[in-house]
């Protein structure tokens, strides 16, 4: 098996809305997620997330802390998935790189949206995590 650690970005605005991204082709079309991607050799995943969110969306955000963690194995590869707590003071426009859409939601409007399963256990504890 082959362990990748993945940043998953959970990034509050001002009004403690998050942010969520649909993704587009590929493997689980259509669901939600937190914006993220696989940590480089000798990142910091605080790092990860905000190089992440950068390249997907264009925001400037500051990763706080890891606050959730979980694995996904997927074929042969184990997906380490480490939820960072994210602060983005300024959203302004986004440029969606990666995904079809991206929307600032309040966490009480989570069971909305179908995540992905690795994101699930995450929704699922955010009233006890944050």
């Amino acid at each position: 098996m082959i362990r990748i650690d993945v940043a998953c970005a959970v990034i509050q605005d001002e009004w403690s809305r998050v942010l969520i991204c649909q993704k587009g082709d590929g493997r689980d079309r259509g669901k939600w997620e937190f914006p993220g991607g696989k940590r480089r050799q000798n990142e910091q995943l605080l790092k990860t997330a905000e190089r992440e969110v950068f390249e997907e969306l264009g925001l400037s955000v500051r990763g706080r802390q890891e606050v959730f963690s979980d694995e996904v194995q997927v074929g042969e590869f184990i997906y380490q998935l480490k939820f960072i707590l994210c602060y983005c003071s300024r959203p302004g426009s986004m440029r969606l790189q990666e995904h079809v859409n991206a929307i600032w939601v309040e966490p009480s409007k989570f069971p909305l949206y179908s995540f992905t399963k690795g994101d699930q256990k995450f929704v699922n504890s955010f009233d006890e995590i944050l």
